[in-house]
């Protein structure tokens, strides 16, 4: 009985590499790549990788071997680079090279290439379609007052009557202050993230950030609110960290009506650490 090289590396390719996406799940290093959300489906794919191992062990002795195919070396290079590779959360100069344009929408500032029309104008459209079509104007038209920030939890103010924006209630937050910013005129806010800046923006203004992703990095963009302060522009360096409490004001930004903090007081503080930079 000899043992079956070529199967010997599969077996170890296969072994190695669910060993290393259980490295990734049980240290949150995956939640620099992937949303929380997607642990599951590493955790599904862990479990066949074993089994697929352990059902591949009995083959490794054979009285005949099969011939040894080299290509599988290209399997094991990805997993000693990512063994040995210290993994690297989305830098805000990535979201700088790729442009940054203050937007009504949700998402404060994105590449202006892949911005998102508004759930108002998706709507509208939607209704403009139900109009033209013979087929459909029967077809109730869809709610204009229909609301995204609908679908969470709206955030809470404690008791000294500052909303707390925490990577927990982030999204929500950000969703109901753009969504209805006359609601939210004169709320004494507390938020903390990196600063960035856009060309619409005086030198008093910037944009405190956060990165979010909804599935993976590739779909990663960064949302925040404008702030305002004296001299921002040499008190507030561009990408550092920063928490800020001010009063939510309704100015124009590039002649738009837009929701910004007036900053009453700041600190600086350490960036989080690689799987807490994201917010979901």
């Amino acid at each position: 009985m000899k043992i079956d090289i070529d199967k010997l590396i599969k077996i170890l390719i296969t072994g190695c590499l669910a060993i290393y996406l259980f490295f990734l799940v049980s240290t949150q290093v995956s939640h620099q790549f992937l949303h929380p959300r997607m642990d599951k489906y590493l955790v599904i794919a862990i479990v066949l990788l074993g089994i697929l191992t352990i059902t591949q062990l009995n083959k490794i002795f054979a009285s005949q071997t099969s011939p040894r195919r080299y290509s599988l070396i290209l399997f094991v290079l990805p997993l000693t680079v990512g063994f040995q590779t210290e993994p690297a959360s989305l830098q805000s100069s990535i979201a700088q090279n790729r442009g940054v344009k203050v937007s009504q929408g949700t998402t404060v500032f994105s590449d202006s290439s892949l911005q998102t029309p508004s759930l108002d104008e998706q709507l509208a459209s939607v209704n403009q379609y139900l109009n033209s079509n013979t087929q459909t104007q029967n077809i109730p038209a869809v709610p204009q007052q229909n609301k995204v920030s609908q679908y969470f939890d709206q955030p809470q103010v404690n008791t000294d009557g500052l909303l707390e924006i925490t990577p927990s209630n982030y999204m929500n937050t950000m969703y109901s202050i753009f969504e209805d910013p006359e609601a939210k005129k004169g709320q004494r806010i507390k938020l903390s993230g990196f600063v960035m800046r856009a060309d619409e923006l005086t030198k008093e203004q910037f944009i405190l950030s956060r990165l979010t992703i909804t599935c993976c990095v590739a779909d990663a963009s960064l949302v925040g609110l404008v702030c305002e302060y004296p001299d921002a522009d040499s008190v507030f360096p561009e990408e550092g960290w920063f928490e800020i409490e001010g009063t939510l004001t309704i100015d124009d930004v590039d002649t738009m009506p837009f929701p910004i903090i007036k900053i009453a007081q700041y600190k600086t503080i350490a960036q989080p650490a690689p799987s807490n930079q994201y917010v979901f």
